[in-house]
């Protein structure tokens, strides 16, 4: 029998109410409770965590400061990688070392929430795909978008990352990383509730796909959540620390500076 956690949701909106409809999904593992203790908390708007709960899911790209997570272990609910790091594609695809890496990002809108999510998901990525830390070497900016290459360890591939606003609204995730053995492509939609995304290994037996992941990834990010509460291990791919030090030099980036 699957253990039930309790969760309260802090904020409203499409956000909060796409988590809603994900954990309806979920009721086994967990229930929506409007006050009282919980066993997790859903964050947007820079709300800081309840003081008694164990596990924070951080929905929005807000500068907040470990302080303000009250002690809980923080999650990033992240759009895009937790499909790619289910996928046992992607899983192979990080055993090769890859020259070049190219990831484009599209977002619904040019605000400034929009593209900065855009840059963190893209930096998210390329550090779980490279296993090597990211840091933002220069940036180029227009009216709509943006386009940064990273400065990584030695080993590390060429990256480059850009960030566009969509004329038609809907948000889209590219990546191309290319090596002497492998080449890797993967195409993912947000808005997509069970369609699994399009991840493909090119090597030398030809091109090869996994079993396609028919999940949403805020699934994947509550599933993790559940598999904190019941083997105490924290198995997300983007830790609440590099979220935090992603933001930072995004919004720098994004600034000019």
């Amino acid at each position: 029998m699957t253990q039930q956690f309790t969760v309260r949701i802090v904020g409203s909106g499409p956000e909060a109410d796409l988590h809603r409809k994900v954990l309806a999904s979920l009721p086994e593992p967990f229930q929506i409770v409007p006050t009282g203790k919980v066993d997790a908390v859903l964050l947007m708007d820079g709300e800081p965590a309840p003081l008694d709960a164990r596990v924070a899911v951080i929905a929005d790209v807000s500068a907040r400061k470990q302080s303000s997570l009250s002690g809980a272990i923080g999650l990033p609910a992240v759009r895009y990688l937790p499909r790619l790091t289910a996928d046992g594609g992607f899983e192979r695809a990080r055993k090769s070392q890859f020259a070049l890496v190219s990831v484009g990002v599209v977002t619904a809108k040019s605000d400034p929430e929009g593209m900065l999510r855009g840059m963190v998901e893209a930096l998210a990525t390329v550090r779980w795909l490279t296993n090597a830390s990211c840091q933002i070497a220069g940036a180029e900016r227009s009216a709509t978008g943006i386009v940064a290459t990273l400065k990584q360890q030695e080993s590390a591939p060429v990256t480059t990352l850009s960030v566009h606003a969509s004329p038609t609204g809907g948000e889209t995730f590219t990546l191309n990383a290319v090596g002497l053995d492998a080449r890797l492509h993967a195409h993912l939609d947000a808005d997509a509730i069970a369609r699994p995304g399009h991840v493909e290994l090119f090597g030398i037996e030809g091109a090869t796909r996994a079993s396609l992941v028919h999940q949403n990834d805020h699934r994947l990010t509550w599933l993790s959540v559940h598999s904190v509460f019941a083997n105490d291990k924290n198995k997300a791919a983007c830790s609440f620390e590099d979220w935090q030090q992603d933001i930072a030099q995004s919004k720098q980036a994004l600034a000019g500076k």
